[in-house]
């Protein structure tokens, strides 16, 4: 599943802010995921299309932020993840970790951005501000 970024909320309940992550050098993840159609046992309706990103325990990086992260694949692997038939299991099994340390980056972004109301690109701009006291330690 390819995005800019995943965003997650650090902070105090009900006074929490939202951060961007991303790769480091900009450019898109490839998160992990499966996807399907699925239909209900005896439905006459059309298959829904069911889509999971696969999480992952934490690199020492994200553990400041979240006891989970999904599962981001270097971009060497992606073509194996896309057609495993071909690939072995257990090298696929490699993919489901952590990245590097220094593979991610975040940045704090306007509470808006997570409104099912909003629809402004300028949400998911960059505040340019001290967010290291909302970090685990």
């Amino acid at each position: 599943m390819p995005a800019e970024a995943f965003y997650e909320w650090v902070g105090p309940k009900g006074r929490g802010q939202p951060l961007s992550i991303g790769r480091a050098d900009g450019k898109l993840l490839s998160m992990a995921g499966l996807f399907n159609y699925w239909k209900p046992k005896d439905s006459e309706g059309s298959p829904i299309a069911a889509l999971t990103i696969i999480t992952t325990a934490p690199n020492q990086w994200m553990s400041r932020i979240h006891n989970r992260m999904p599962v981001i694949l270097q971009d060497n692997q992606i073509d194996q993840w896309l057609a495993p038939t071909a690939s072995d299991p257990h090298q696929l099994a490699e993919f489901l970790k952590a990245p590097p340390e220094d593979f991610l980056d975040c940045c704090l972004v306007s509470k808006e951005m997570s409104s099912g109301k909003a629809d402004d690109p300028s949400f998911a701009d960059r505040i340019e501000t001290d967010f290291s006291s909302l970090l685990r330690s």
